[in-house]
């Protein structure tokens, strides 16, 4: 899971992810969706009811999240991670 995908340090992410063979899905708002799928991840709306849109992509969870948001991404986030699963942010240092 990366949040702010097409935003600049979203998009390496992304492409990093993908390079590495995961399975990337991507929060952006809709009229960057193109763009996210263009990246190899698949865009999700962020906004109110995004961890039910999360848990329907990935219902055992996201094994990882990476953040550059802070806020509610982060709490979603954390909510979304599969059991073991990793959380990194470079928007919150406490995380």
């Amino acid at each position: 899971l990366v949040h702010a995908a097409a935003g600049g340090v979203g998009s390496l992410a992304v492409q990093i992810a993908r390079h590495s063979g995961c399975r990337v899905v991507g929060t952006a708002s809709a009229r960057n969706h193109e763009h996210v799928r263009s990246l190899g991840a698949e865009p999700v709306e962020y906004g109110d009811g995004l961890a039910d849109r999360l848990r329907e992509l990935a219902p055992e969870g996201f094994d990882a999240a990476f953040d550059t948001v802070g806020g509610e991404a982060l709490r979603v986030s954390a909510e979304t991670l599969a059991e073991g699963g990793r959380l990194a942010s470079i928007a919150d240092s406490e995380v």
